[in-house]
């Protein structure tokens, strides 16, 4: 039978520039630390998980759970893993997660992307100004708070939300919803397959007469666009 592990590991901010996340079966939490460390709490995660710093690259590697052991067993119901974060400015974080819910608040940083299989996705605050990647396979994406570069979203089943300023939009969806509030300062392309899709642009409607493209194809559904 499968065990489990608790991992508890505390890191000075200057040590740390980047993050690089694996999972395969877990609820991952990013959120704010309550004094000026990095805090990593991984509950019920399996044995021979790691967390460690190297070359300045926070690594949390939860190990490889198995079909059987997801099933049969199903010693990782409650597994979790917290990142408390004092305020700093990260390079990149790159979170790639195969099962469970991803809940992110209050993050900075250069690059940012999100590679997950199911679950839901709530991302509240994310400052991310080179870019921002999330490809989701089921499960619903809700972004708050949003302030970044150009923001490439792939998704296949689930509702899209999403609410801020981005300096492009890019975005495939397979079945679900998908509505946008905010100013997006570049081109927007969106295609989506089964779902309505509805944008609330804060930008002036002059913005997509040449200065920059708003492109929207759908297969099922309807497409709102609507100027604030």
């Amino acid at each position: 039978m499968s065990r489990t592990t608790n991992i508890e590991q505390t890191f000075s901010a200057e040590e740390i520039t980047s993050i690089h996340l694996t999972s395969t079966f877990a609820n991952i939490r990013v959120t704010k630390s309550e004094d000026k460390e990095v805090h990593v709490l991984c509950n019920s995660v399996p044995e021979g998980s790691r967390v460690e710093v190297q070359g300045g690259r926070l690594i949390v590697e939860l190990r490889e759970v198995g079909i059987a052991e997801r099933i049969f067993l199903n010693p990782f119901k409650n597994a979790y893993c917290t990142i408390a974060l004092p305020e700093m400015i990260l390079e990149s974080v790159a979170m790639k997660t195969g099962a469970g819910n991803t809940d992110t608040e209050s993050l900075a940083c250069g690059r940012f992307e999100l590679d997950t299989g199911a679950g839901e996705v709530k991302l509240n605050g994310i400052t991310a100004k080179e870019s921002i990647r999330i490809e989701a396979g089921a499960g619903n994406v809700d972004i708050t708070e949003l302030k970044g570069g150009k923001l490439n979203i792939r998704t296949g089943a689930g509702n899209i939300s999403i609410k801020g300023e981005t300096d492009g939009l890019l975005a495939k969806t397979g079945t679900g919803n998908m509505r946008f509030d905010g100013t997006v300062y570049g081109d927007i392309d969106i295609s989506g397959g089964i779902g309505d899709t509805a944008l609330t642009l804060r930008n002036p409607a002059s913005d997509f007469s040449g200065k920059y493209t708003l492109k929207t194809t759908t297969g099922i559904g309807k497409v709102t666009i609507n100027y604030i």
